[in-house]
């Protein structure tokens, strides 16, 4: 056999499940073939079987939010003009998810919304979650329909 197919092979791409980050479908064989995650370029062949991801050694525990957690846009908006720390992250986005879709596949793990829309080109939406007797989270995600790019602060 050739050497350079099983070089391929060794240095494939493990498979990708429940959002976490994988190198995306470049490179890949049929783009068709390859699911893809909502808001980016993170895909999986549909041909390799899904296998869970073992915990790397000293890695955090998985992030749980409470259900319960509620929120008035007052109290949001205080909080949100009084964080001193952000942090700021931006991915490819394909197919233009529409806002209603993100507040669903969001509100699945526990993250509310607090309002959502489209403005100039952008879906805006903010939510927010708490951790079982811990700190609020809030978030800004914009979707950049030109572009095809999202960022979440």
């Amino acid at each position: 056999e050739d050497d350079s197919e099983e070089d391929e092979e060794a240095n494939a791409a493990p498979p990708v499940r429940n959002g976490a980050a994988g190198s995306g479908s470049a490179g890949r064989a049929g783009a068709a073939d390859s699911l893809m995650d909502l808001l980016g370029d993170i895909s999986m062949p549909v041909e390799q079987p899904m296998q869970a991801t073992p915990p790397k050694p000293n890695a955090p525990p998985p992030l749980t939010l409470t259900p319960a957690v509620t929120l008035d846009s007052n109290t949001f908006q205080a909080q949100w003009g009084a964080l001193t720390e952000t942090t700021t992250w931006t991915v490819p986005c394909s197919g233009n998810p529409t806002p209603q879709a993100l507040v669903s596949a969001l509100a699945a793990h526990n993250i509310k919304c607090m309002a959502f829309g489209t403005v100039g080109g952008q879906h805006k939406c903010y939510f927010y979650g708490q951790q079982p007797d811990g700190p609020v989270f809030l978030s800004e995600l914009i979707v950049e329909l030109a572009s095809q790019s999202a960022k979440a602060t």
